[in-house]
């Protein structure tokens, strides 16, 4: 898609402060006519058919742009530097993040030896010449949608959000079946505590735990086991920890103390980019919390709850205020070396509870009342879904809704629950992404053409 010259101050913002003139040449990649027969450095015959999606994360600049070089069809991400040299110079021949990288766009050419097809950027005044691309920013599902009425989109959007979650729990069932109730579902929770950067964090946090304590002992003294072993609880004696700050360090530390039964290499934990209230502190305390409230294994429980509300809306209101915590210590501190704040934040959140609810608990819940085979409770597990509230926004959504939409900010309104958010996600990453945002080759715009 199109992304407005605007957001530039985003990835101004995000990126390195030596990158920021790449995010001009971005600005510039992403307006490079699409179908419009162009070459490569080289001189390969070379058109866009889709730039791919602008990554503000670590990794290639665009996700997943779809090329026609030398008569040949190419999907994989683009990197934009100034220099055709940067490419080694910021060692991403030895970044794994890069091993999708197709096409490597330049403003200079320094070194013709390239390790990939290059193409050399124009200036602003030639793009400008180029003639009007054959296809525009939007999808061309946009036409279609804009013949719909809003509760028809609104509809079609929440059944892909229940298939995107019925999904899920059939992962989740299979691996229920594989490694007990317990695993499974703790699998999902240490992953959404671990937010994207820190995922595999909470893996090894959650694999430590698993296989060198016996359950009793984990679930009596689930905070003190995972604090000692994530490596974030710093001793008493390291001067590190403000006076204030004491207390709570060494409540947790004298326990741990008696419970450990090695010294393990530390766990690598990322803080680069991260916002400090999601701090890993914040985010090991929060799944403290979680597990002293409800267990190991809080499913039965859950499911038990759902059969006893009145109704579904009635459920997820009473679900979604306890999954709120608020702890006197952590709603004030990001970290144990760290001050005071100024304004208390709850450890988990509102918004946070609903991402909870959506990712991880209903798709659970599913999954434990298929393994029961109790198919009534899994369709009341469907109607709870239905009722969540909406969850955040993220770029694959904003991406998603400006592609199909005529009106983006006007169609935004028709999300108003997590079931139509979470449709857009499922129907993106498996048309759009898969096709690369190439329309001829979506299954959903052919079969609505061919009904039309």
């Amino acid at each position: 898609m199109q992304i407005q010259i605007e957001r530039i101050a985003e990835i101004l913002r995000l990126a390195e402060p030596c990158s920021s003139y790449e995010g001009v040449l971005q600005a510039r990649w992403n307006r490079i006519p699409l179908n419009t027969p162009l070459h490569l450095a080289d001189g390969t015959p070379f058109s866009v058919l889709s730039r791919g999606t602008w990554n503000v994360e670590a990794g290639p600049d665009f996700r997943n742009a779809k090329l026609r070089i030398g008569g040949r069809a190419v999907q994989g991400d683009v990197e934009v530097h100034r220099n055709s040299r940067d490419w080694f110079r910021h060692g991403h021949n030895r970044n794994p993040l890069y091993d999708g990288v197709a096409l490597h766009v330049v403003e200079r050419l320094e070194d013709e030896n390239s390790e990939l097809p290059v193409y050399l950027l124009p200036s602003e005044a030639k793009i400008g010449s180029y003639p009007p691309p054959l296809c525009t920013g939007k999808g061309e599902c946009a036409g279609i949608f804009e013949r719909l009425s809003p509760a028809e989109i609104h509809e079609i959007f929440v059944c892909a959000g229940v298939e995107r979650m019925h999904a899920r729990a059939h992962l989740i069932l299979h691996d229920i079946i594989r490694h007990g109730t317990e695993y499974a579902f703790l699998t999902r929770l240490f992953d959404a505590y671990g937010f994207k950067r820190n995922r595999p964090a909470f893996a090894e946090l959650l694999n430590r735990v698993w296989t060198k304590y016996p359950r009793e002992q984990l679930e009596t003294h689930a905070e003190p086991l995972l604090w000692g072993e994530s490596g974030l609880l710093p001793a008493e004696s390291s001067g590190e920890v403000p006076e204030e700050n004491l207390a709570e360090a060494k409540r947790i530390w004298e326990c741990w103390w008696m419970l450990r039964p090695d010294s393990a290499p530390p766990i690598e934990w990322k803080r680069d980019g991260g916002r400090p209230l999601n701090s890993p502190e914040r985010r090991v305390a929060g799944l403290c919390m979680c597990l002293k409230r409800y267990g190991l294994n809080p499913l039965p429980r859950w499911l038990e709850l759902l059969k006893s509300a009145p109704d579904a809306k009635a459920f997820c209101k009473t679900l979604l205020s306890e999954l709120i915590q608020n702890d006197p210590f952590w709603n004030r501190h990001t970290t144990f070396r760290a001050g005071e704040l100024k304004l208390a934040a709850s450890v988990t959140g509102e918004e946070r509870a609903r991402e909870l609810a959506t990712d991880v608990i209903l798709p659970s819940l599913r999954a434990y009342a298929l393994l029961e085979k109790n198919e009534k409770m899994a369709d009341r597990v469907d109607a709870a879904f239905r009722n969540l509230p909406r969850t955040q926004k993220n770029r694959v959504f904003t991406t998603a809704i400006d592609k199909w939409f005529r009106d983006s900010a006007s169609a935004e309104k028709l999300f108003k629950d997590a079931a139509s958010r979470q449709g857009v996600l499922h129907i993106y990453a498996n048309f759009c992404a898969k096709t690369a945002c190439d329309c001829k080759a979506c299954l959903i715009r052919n079969g609505m053409i061919s009904k039309a």
